[in-house]
Parts: C-alpha cells; structure tokens; sequence
C-alpha cells in the first residue's frame, strides 16, 4: 500500500511537470484529485485496511494528496498569471455595437416560420405585384365580366384598369 502512494506522488510529480497549458493541467488534476481519480481509489482501498495499519497508511496518503493538490495550485496560478488579461485583447479604437431596438411583429413573425417551414420541404417562395391590370387579373383567366369575382364587395379597384391582385395566378 505504502509503494502504491508514493508511486502516485511520484508519477503526479512528474506528469505535471509535461503540462504545457491549462487544459492538460484540469485533465490531470481529474485523472489524479478529482472523485474517481487515483487518489480516490487510493482512499477506497485505505478503508479495507486493518485498523493497526490505518493511521500510518493514512497520514502518508493525505500528505501525497496535499502535496499533490498543492503542486496543482502553484503551477494552475503559474498559467494564469502567465496568460494575457482581457484587457490585452479588448481594441478601444474599434466603433461599438449597434444595438438593434424593437422586433418584428407576430404576424411577421409566424409568416416567416410558414415561409422557412415550405422552404424546408422543397418549395420555393416568390413575391409578385401586388398591383395587377384588370386584363391580367380577370380577363386573360377568362373570367367574364359579370363574374362575382369582379364584384365591388370581391375586389379593391385602385382606378378603372388596375386592381389589387386577387389571385396566384395572373
């Protein structure tokens, strides 16, 4: 027991000193200190022991483990002031951010979810006059002149020859 934590001190000793940057240094303070690490393991295996041997088995786990966590701490701090601070990155002649004020109403809201959902499935959306010519709103669809279509209640005449368009298909 006494060769396997002195081998886990040793071997943390030494993986931390490969470490290159801060994440490397968090997976071995996982592999080593975190709840299922090696250290855990060892504590699991200290409770099998008889009760003689436990305060001499103990005490030399608890000072690996702290001399482990310690080593981490000194060399986490290292890296952190060795990295740039914020105030390095941040250019203070760029212009700022617009900020975009208000949102788009419901309507507009739900109409372009209709619009993505088709697009979605292989149609396509296409936008045309809103404003059509009587001959191509009425009379090209052969639709005859006393048509309900063409009555004053059915369609918004802007003068005597434009409409607003009332089909899809003119």
């Amino acid at each position: 027991m006494q060769e396997k934590i002195l081998e886990a001190g040793r071997n943390f000793k030494s993986e931390i000193s490969s470490c290159s940057d801060s994440k490397s240094l968090e997976e071995l303070r996982v592999q080593y200190l975190g709840r299922k690490g090696i250290f855990a393991k060892l504590f699991d295996e200290f409770k099998s022991l008889p009760k003689e041997e436990k305060p001499k088995y103990g005490q030399l786990l608890n000072d690996e483990k702290n001399s482990a966590q310690k080593l981490f701490d000194e060399v986490e701090a290292k890296f952190k002031s060795s990295a740039k601070s914020f105030d390095d990155y941040i250019d203070l002649t760029l212009p700022g951010r617009q900020r975009e004020l208000g949102t788009k109403h419901i309507l507009t809201q739900t109409l372009l979810e209709m619009k993505n959902i088709f697009k979605s499935l292989g149609f396509s959306v296409y936008e045309g006059p809103e404003m059509e010519s009587d001959y191509y709103n009425f009379s090209a669809l052969n639709f005859p002149p006393d048509h309900p279509a063409r009555d004053m209640q059915d369609t918004f005449f802007i003068n005597e020859n434009f409409v607003l368009r009332t089909h899809t298909s003119p």
